[in-house]
């Protein structure tokens, strides 16, 4: 809990962010807006930031060692994989809190983080049961675990995918920022047979994926 906040206080602001952040951006699925509803931001936020947790800015997370992407960013990429109940979900480098929020939208999820000790911290804090967490590098995906109905990262690539797309069942989505700072644009890869193509969804910027970098090129 924030030192000196009480839960009335903390409820209140997770509705407001809601009411004045999520709704009048175009977030509209009571599903999604029922997640963020739930789901306890605050557990999922480092101690020195957790005053900013409800804000429309990327905090850090509890353990320090990522951000979490702002609160609309994140709700419109999670409203746009339109997740069924039953689904099997692989949630990248979401500190916990994508991971928690897929889970409030009914699907079975796996929480794939570089700190996994700090994802595994916060989702006990939330009081989120179910989600399995590993450790591992984000752009290698858990492929023993696939495949996957729905994937979501939480950072920016500036080269697509591949091994995450290749772990997405037939008719699988996957949402990432592809490209960095003004240029990032949140894509919807949807996946028909082996091919998957994508679609801009909202402009939008997400911490970097060093293993999903272009290559340094050099000049001789």
């Amino acid at each position: 809990m924030m030192s000196g906040t009480s839960m009335t206080d903390l409820t209140a602001a997770r509705n407001t962010m809601v009411s004045n952040q999520l709704r009048t951006y175009d977030v509209l699925d009571f599903k999604v807006l029922n997640a963020f509803e739930m789901v306890p931001r605050e557990a999922f936020v480092a101690e020195s930031e957790a005053a900013l947790a409800y804000l429309d800015r990327e905090v850090l997370a509890r353990g320090g060692k990522t951000r979490l992407l702002t609160p609309m960013v994140l709700a419109r990429m999670v409203q746009s994989l339109e997740v069924l109940p039953g689904e099997t979900a692989l949630d990248v480098n979401g500190s916990g809190y994508g991971a928690a929020i897929l889970a409030a939208c009914g699907a079975r999820v796996t929480a794939l983080e570089t700190d996994a000790d700090g994802a595994s911290a916060a989702l006990k804090a939330a009081g989120v049961s179910g989600v399995e967490v590993i450790s591992g590098e984000a752009g290698a995906g858990a492929p023993g675990k696939g495949p996957f109905n729905v994937i979501l990262v939480h950072g920016a690539a500036e080269v697509e995918p591949e091994a995450l797309l290749d772990q997405l069942a037939d008719r699988g989505r996957l949402m990432i920022v592809m490209g960095r700072g003004r240029s990032g644009r949140a894509m919807l890869f949807r996946k028909v047979g082996n091919s998957a193509s994508g679609v801009r969804v909202i402009d939008a910027a997400a911490p970097a994926i060093s293993s999903l970098a272009r290559a340094s090129e050099f000049a001789f």
